[in-house]
Parts: C-alpha cells; structure tokens; sequence
C-alpha cells in the first residue's frame, strides 16, 4: 500500500468517532463524512491571518480544507475527496491546524 492509498483510506465509523473525541474543538458534520472548526474573531484582518496560517499547515501536510470566510467568521472543515469521508490525514490536519492556532492566539493578545 502506497502513501496516497493510507492517506486516503476512510476511518471505520469507530476510529471516526475516538478521533473527533480526541479534538477539543471539532465536530461532525450533518450529513457529512467530516469535521468543522468555526471561529469568531474580532475583525476581517484576523480572520484573513488565521486563514494564511491554515493554509501554510495545510500546504505542510500536502492535505487542502474547505475555508470559508464571512467578515470575522471563519469555517474549517476536513474530509478527503478520494475516499468521500473523514482519514488520519484529516486528524492530523486538525491536530496540527489547532497547534498553529494556539501559537497564533499567543502572538496576537493585547
């Protein structure tokens, strides 16, 4: 089995649910193999860094999110085209979007 194979194999509905149980601030979405992230920041600046910065783990982990911005409101969600649901790729896509944010947030205080 290739790289691409693994990193496209689908999560069994148990391993799905032990890892969104493992992500603090993710949930599933309905109707969907995949995971959400929603952030409300204070402005359209932040919302506009917090998305470079996902896109900079994203280009990383060579794994791409939906993002979609509203203003100060920011929406990630995980899943994997190939296999039409949620992988360990997309958990440690999430593992690593969240270590990015915490690093974030710690520069950005006032």
């Amino acid at each position: 089995m290739t790289d691409t194979d693994t990193r496209s194999e689908k999560l069994t509905p148990e391993a799905r649910q032990a890892a969104v149980d493992g992500l603090k601030h993710w949930r599933g979405v309905k109707g969907r193999n995949a995971i959400r992230r929603r952030f409300q920041l204070r402005n359209f600046d932040d919302a506009w860094a917090l998305m470079n910065t996902v896109a900079d783990v994203a280009r990383k982990l060579d794994h791409h999110p939906e993002l979609l911005n509203l203003y100060s409101r920011v929406e990630i969600t995980l899943w994997t085209y190939e296999c039409g649901g949620l992988t360990a790729h997309d958990i440690a896509l999430a593992h690593a979007i969240d270590a990015a944010v915490d690093a974030l947030s710690q520069t950005n205080t006032d």
